[in-house]
């Protein structure tokens, strides 16, 4: 059962990334823990969403946040190049 949710949660967030992607969006994830980092990855969805798109939880809070909005700042300007 672990492993039928795990997909399936993954696969909702990869759709979601894909209707974003579609409207000219990013999905950036912040303060990501071990756990489901570790379900990204065995599902493959961390590639499809970018492992720079996809930001660790930090020990300091708000480090993993504030490097999300960078990030999200960052594709912005690509999108306009």
């Amino acid at each position: 059962m672990r492993g039928h949710c795990e997909k399936r949660g993954n696969l909702w967030t990869v759709r979601y990334r894909d209707t974003l992607h579609a409207a000219g969006c990013h999905l950036v994830l912040a303060s990501v823990g071990d756990n489901v980092m570790g379900q990204l990855t065995r599902t493959g969805a961390l590639e499809t969403i970018g492992p720079a798109n996809v930001l660790p939880v930090e020990a300091t809070l708000g480090t993993s946040l504030r490097a999300a909005v960078s990030r999200a700042r960052e594709l912005q300007g690509a999108d306009t190049d």
